[in-house]
């Protein structure tokens, strides 16, 4: 199916912003660390 309307035109990153967007994407997500459970949560000190 061939798409409709204007083509789209690449973005044009630096390789400072092109690494935060890749970092960002591979973060985890909040819902993903709540079922991970409370052992896995940033800077949690009560687990040794």
């Amino acid at each position: 199916m061939a798409k409709t309307g204007r083509p789209m035109a690449q973005p044009v990153l630096s390789e400072d912003e092109r690494a935060a967007l890749v970092r960002w994407s591979r973060r985890a997500k909040s819902s993903q660390a709540l079922l991970a459970g409370p052992a896995n949560w940033p800077f949690n000190d009560s687990v040794v």
